[in-house]
């Protein structure tokens, strides 16, 4: 049996079709065939050859049908190369004279055809009830309504001043205090914001980033502290002052710390130290399981100004909200709120004008709308959107030899462009450790085993918990035993740190039986995924040998699509 590249390039008669099999265990195995863009007629069936899903002839001398599924097409000079999906038959015939009929027979391409009734052809737009308006009239990079698209709430706290006597001041003043090298101890002027409250009955996520602290504080940030006496510091007085603006959370209304859930996280510093002061400000990301909180969570803006040193403690102290005393930021913090699912998400942007397909209701609602609302699962494991960098390459067997595939010369091959997803400038071997198997879900051997199928991992990094998805493969090793798992689902237990992944075992025929106890080590592969574009879809190169011409490296992949190993690299 010639190669598949070797195969491709071999054009057939005028009016006939080749098939390429393989010889399996007494079986036969069809693996690609060509077709003459000529029929026996005479006539040219080009365009009906590039729109085939699949293909029924006759391989047998016994005169029934065999249908073949295809998974590409590459057209070619006079003929199309058709890689079919492997298909057993008992014998094939070496050579039928039996015509064969293309149904529907066309004349001009369907896809940009104006009888494709699932384009949008109307002539006049009408709202979506699904899609929204993006607003990018305030620039590009970012939507000036993005959190109305995404369902995103705001909460806004505002009110962080002092008051005297009934009346809002901009500064207190001060004096007699004592020093402190301890943040929590010993503050001047401290100042709370208006408390907000929430209902926790389900999981949330609140957010401060570097785009709102900026916004409400100022860029630069405005000293907050400074010394009455204009001469204290240049007369030999020493003053360093601390200065810490953070979000509290509280199971309590009353905002106490010695009962309850209580979380405080800083969002700035600033630290003046002898007349000159340098500022900071951090990112909050926090976490809250639904119920956490005992039904509400509170939540408020705390200023501490902490005096650590001072050569004299009786020298007056003049301290300011720290937001609102800079008149170029707002007067107010907006904190991002993330519910954890995506389902209880309420967008709120006003809904976009749509051009209709001049097809049915039906139509619109299942081919464009509810279509478009997709996932890897979809696919075949291929994700809906996805970056990826081209290569050369040529695609053989998973059994070819190494040696073979390194001998054949340039024009030997059939050299074709492809796509990977990774980080490298070529495909290649890609695994990163997920994190270890513990001790309420481990593996046994999959042989006695058969339905052991799910693990519990501490995962190294929590991130990675939001990054493991539906045909991921991972790598499980205990000493020298390892064996290839595909993953069906993973859930987030209660305990932090820890995931709950359903798996499908001996992915690709890897393993022994082997069991994997507490602590065994487990990897997912990453990045490097290989596909073909056919028309307008991906296909991923499942089960094949790549040798790259750039590096002259031979890969497997997985059924997936993954590479899983480096075969071998071509010395010549």
């Amino acid at each position: 049996m010639p190669s598949q590249g070797v195969f491709a390039n071999q054009s057939p008669d005028s009016g006939s079709i080749r098939v390429l099999y393989q010889t399996i265990n007494n079986k036969d195995v069809v693996k690609a065939i060509t077709v003459s863009d000529i029929d026996i007629n005479g006539d040219n069936i080009a365009i009906s050859l590039t729109e085939l899903d699949t293909i029924t002839l006759p391989l047998t001398g016994s005169g029934g049908n065999t249908e073949l599924v295809i998974s590409s097409i590459k057209q070619k000079d006079g003929y199309h190369f058709l890689d079919v999906i492997d298909t057993t038959v008992n014998t094939v015939s070496q050579s039928i004279a039996s015509p064969i009929a293309v149904a529907p027979y066309l004349t001009e391409t369907f896809f940009y055809n104006d009888y494709n009734a699932l384009i949008s052809n109307a002539e006049t737009s009408r709202k979506s009830f699904l899609k929204y308006d993006v607003d990018r009239t305030g620039g590009q990079l970012k939507p000036s309504n993005y959190n109305a698209v995404a369902g995103i709430e705001t909460a806004t706290i505002s009110k962080m001043e002092y008051i005297i006597a009934g009346e809002p001041q901009d500064f207190i003043s001060a004096i007699g205090y004592t020093t402190s090298a301890v943040a929590a101890q010993n503050s001047i002027g401290f100042l709370t914001s208006d408390p907000i409250s929430l209902i926790d009955d389900e999981d949330l996520s609140f957010r401060v980033g570097p785009q709102e602290l900026n916004a409400a504080l100022g860029f630069p940030q405005k000293p907050v502290i400074s010394v009455e006496n204009k001469t204290f510091h240049s007369n030999g007085g020493s003053l360093k002052v601390t200065t810490y603006l953070s979000i509290r959370f509280s199971s309590n209304a009353n905002f106490s710390s010695s009962t309850g859930v209580n979380a405080i996280m800083p969002l700035a510093q600033q630290v003046y130290e002898d007349g000159i002061t340098n500022s900071s400000i951090n990112k909050v990301n926090l976490r809250f399981p639904s119920g956490s909180h005992g039904g509400m969570i509170h939540m408020r803006l705390e200023q501490q100004n902490i005096v650590q040193v001072s050569s004299d403690i009786s020298q007056t102290i003049l301290v300011e909200p720290i937001l609102l005393n800079n008149p170029e930021s707002e007067d107010f913090l907006n904190i991002s709120i993330h519910r954890d699912f995506d389902e209880d998400q309420h967008p709120y942007a006003p809904k976009a004008s749509v051009q209709d397909s001049n097809y049915t209701t039906s139509g619109i609602v299942n081919a464009r709308y509810k279509g478009t609302k997709t996932d890897s699962s979809d696919y075949s494991g291929i994700e809906p959107a996805i970056a990826a960098q081209p290569f050369q390459a040529a695609i053989y067997d998973i059994g070819d030899n190494d040696l073979f595939i390194c001998s054949q010369s340039l024009s030997d091959r059939t050299i074709e462009d492809f796509l990977f997803i990774g980080s490298s400038t070529s495909p290649t071997v890609s695994i990163s450790t997920l994190g270890n198997i513990v001790a309420s879900n481990v593996l046994g051997a999959s042989s006695a085993n058969p339905t052991d199928t799910v693990l519990d991992v501490a995962l190294r990094d929590l991130k990675l918990a939001d990054q493991l998805k539906q045909g991921d493969i991972l790598r499980v090793t205990n000493g020298t035993n390892t064996e290839l798992l595909q993953v069906i689902s993973s859930t987030k237990k209660s305990t932090l740190g820890v995931v709950e992944i359903n798996v499908v075992r001996d992915y690709a025929n890897e393993s022994a039986g082997h069991s994997f106890p507490t602590n065994a080590i487990v990897s997912r592969f990453i990045d490097n995924r290989l596909f073909k574009i056919d028309g307008n879809r991906l296909i991923a190169i499942t089960a094949k040998k790549v040798w790259v011409k750039e590096n002259r490296t031979i890969l497997k992949t997985s059924q997936n699509g993954y590479v899983t190993e480096l075969s071998t690299t071509c010395s010549v």
